[in-house]
């Protein structure tokens, strides 16, 4: 009979087959991807193979091109101390890990300062099979050698999830189930994650969250659990004697992140945009960079409304299961019984082992680059603002059909600019 707390992530599983919108959200970790026909990929002519990886290709076609990146990308983690520990442990457990590379909706390619990443969900691990999926824009970023390092971090990150499994289902069936929601799952993933990019010295994304999570480890992972569906599910050990009040508490931090993000929506970004109109229509001002950011920070935002809805109505009927008792005092048993194995805690004790490890070796943050000549920040927009302010009142008088009454609002607006990134 299987338990309430695979009963509880079964509807995740479910969802995820019946609407393929919500696939970024609900499939980091579950999934429905079959089990097809697979090519060995991993020989290792010069010893015996550590690990075998069974590479499914995407196509035909495709076979050849996603066989060379993964080898590449595989090299790349076994050159680092971290990736190293990873593939040994899954060798000495005698176990071959699917892998593949697929569409994953929602998941594309984008720039952000001169470099391509691949932005969205870029792979995740599927519990029923062991596989590891990735996104096939991998494949479609321009610099070989910065895809194959990107795909080695996150091949690090999927391959600890299977790694973990493999350590607590080894202490007990049901101790997958409770892996699954519990916070040191992501923790211990990211952190290898953020551990094998500091050692390739790469500057990306992964770096610079691993400059934050060092910097604070609370702000950094509460950001996170805030995030997506199966991360606001997350418990921590002591927040499994309660789940409910757990969740509940987060559903109250996600209903107010939702409401500030939709405040800057419909408040502030017009506010902003109003404010650059004046300035240009009455002054002559030019800010192209300012325009086109605000642009993207109004869409970024929208879809952050919309994803924090996706996340609080997966929060919300999970906590509507635990009203049948009998589910709620299963699921509390498999919880407290984890908690107590000396060997399910060695998992969540080894997120402050890399902790510790991570913050001997993350690399300083690089010297910001100048600007271009003639770019305009936000700050010198907001310096003529209040220029304009103080040389012409009449242009904020709204009897006189200036832009907007700032009055007691202004410095609240600018306040949650600040938040949004801007100022």
């Amino acid at each position: 009979m299987p338990t309430a707390l695979a009963l509880l992530l079964s509807v995740a599983g479910a969802a995820s087959a019946q609407a393929p919108a919500l696939i970024p959200q609900l499939r980091p970790i579950l999934s429905d991807v079959p089990s097809l026909g697979e090519i060995v990929v991993r020989p290792a002519p010069r010893r015996a193979p550590v690990l075998v990886f069974a590479l499914r290709p995407s196509s035909p076609a495709r076979a050849a091109a996603e066989r060379a990146f993964f080898d590449a990308a595989l090299a790349r983690l076994e050159s680092t101390e971290e990736g190293r520990r990873i593939v040994a442990d899954l060798s000495a457990r005698g176990m071959t890990v699917p892998v593949s590379f697929a569409l994953i909706p929602g998941t594309k390619v984008s720039t952000e300062g001169g470099a391509e990443f691949v932005d969205g969900v870029a792979g995740y691990f599927t519990r029923d099979d062991g596989r590891l999926t990735f996104s096939d824009r991998f494949l479609a970023l321009r610099d070989p050698a910065a895809a194959q390092a990107s795909l080695a971090t996150t091949l690090a990150h999927e391959a600890e999830h299977a790694r973990l499994h493999a350590v607590v289902a080894a202490l007990a069936p049901w101790f997958g189930n409770v892996l699954t929601i519990d916070a040191a799952n992501e923790r211990n993933a990211f952190l290898s994650e953020f551990l094998v990019a500091s050692e390739l010295g790469i500057e990306g994304v992964e770096v610079r969250d691993a400059r934050s999570v060092t910097a604070d480890a609370p702000k950094f992972w509460e950001r996170k659990r805030l995030g997506r569906p199966l991360y606001a599910l997350a418990l921590t050990l002591e927040e499994m004697s309660d789940p409910v009040a757990a969740w509940q508490g987060r559903l109250v931090k996600l209903k107010e992140k939702q409401a500030k993000a939709a405040r800057t929506v419909s408040d502030t970004i017009p506010f902003n945009i109003e404010l650059l109109e004046h300035m240009e229509r009455a002054h002559g001002l030019r800010a192209p960079d300012l325009r086109r950011e605000i642009t993207e920070d109004l869409a970024e935002l929208q879809g952050t409304v919309k994803s924090l809805q996706e996340t609080i109505d997966y929060l919300e009927s999970r906590v509507a299961m635990m009203d049948d008792a009998q589910r709620k005092s299963d699921l509390l048993r498999d919880l407290r019984l984890a908690a107590a194995n000396p060997g399910y805690r060695a998992v969540t004790d080894l997120v402050a082992q890399k902790a510790a490890r991570l913050a001997a070796l993350v690399p300083p943050a690089p010297p910001a680059p100048p600007a271009a000549p003639g770019t305009m920040t936000w700050d010198d927009f907001y310096d003529r603002v209040d220029e304009d302010r103080a040389k012409h009142p009449e242009h904020w008088d709204p009897s006189t059909r200036g832009p907007v009454s700032l009055g007691p609002t202004w410095k609240v607006l600018l306040a949650e600019l600040s938040e949004a990134g801007r100022g």
